[in-house]
C-alpha cells in the first residue's frame, strides 16, 4: 500500500527502507551465527543499490554525488560478502540512513502526484477494531492494470 500511494520522493524513501531492512536481517543473521543467512541478506540488498543507481538522472548534478555514494555502498556490500565481515556494512548503512533522512524531509514538502495512478484506493479509519484500524479497499476489477 505504501508503494502504490507514493510519489517519486516517497518511493526513494521506501527503497532506502528496504535496503536498511536487509541490513538488519544481515546483522540478525550474524548475531545468530548464521553465515548463509548473512550472505543472503547482502545478496538481497545488492539489487536495491543497483536499482537506485539505475534510476539516477544525470542531467542533475546531485546524481553524480549519489552515484558515488551508491557505488561505495555496493563496494561495501561486496567486501562484506567476500570476507563474511559485518563491520564492512557499517559505513554503507550510515550513508543510506543519512540519505533516507534527507529524502524523508524532502518528501514532506513534495506535493507531486502519486506514481501509480490506477491502483486501488485504501481508506483507513472508517471503522475501528478492538486493537487496530480497519482498512477498506475500493472495488476495482482491474487491480491496477488498464484493460
Amino acid at each position: 500500500m505504501r508503494m502504490t500511494q507514493a510519489n517519486r520522493t516517497q518511493l526513494i524513501v521506501v527503497i532506502y527502507d528496504v535496503f536498511l531492512e536487509y541490513m538488519k536481517d544481515a546483522q540478525e543473521a550474524v548475531d545468530r551465527g548464521n553465515i548463509p543467512a548473512f550472505r543472503q541478506a547482502i545478496s538481497n540488498a545488492q539489487p536495491v543499490i543497483s536499482e537506485l543507481i539505475s534510476v539516477l538522472d544525470f542531467k542533475y548534478p546531485i546524481a553524480r554525488e549519489l552515484f558515488r555514494i551508491y557505488r561505495y555502498c555496493n563496494e561495501c556490500l561486496a567486501a562484506a560478502l567476500i570476507s563474511n565481515d559485518p563491520a564492512r556494512l557499517d559505513s554503507a548503512v550510515k550513508a543510506i540512513e543519512k540519505l533516507r533522512k534527507a529524502f524523508y524531509e524532502i518528501s514532506l514538502k513534495d506535493d507531486s502526484p502519486v506514481l501509480m495512478q490506477n491502483s486501488q484506493k485504501v481508506y483507513a479509519g472508517l471503522t475501528y477494531g478492538r486493537s487496530d484500524v480497519n482498512e477498506t479497499m475500493e472495488e476495482q476489477s482491474t487491480r491496477g492494470f488498464f484493460i
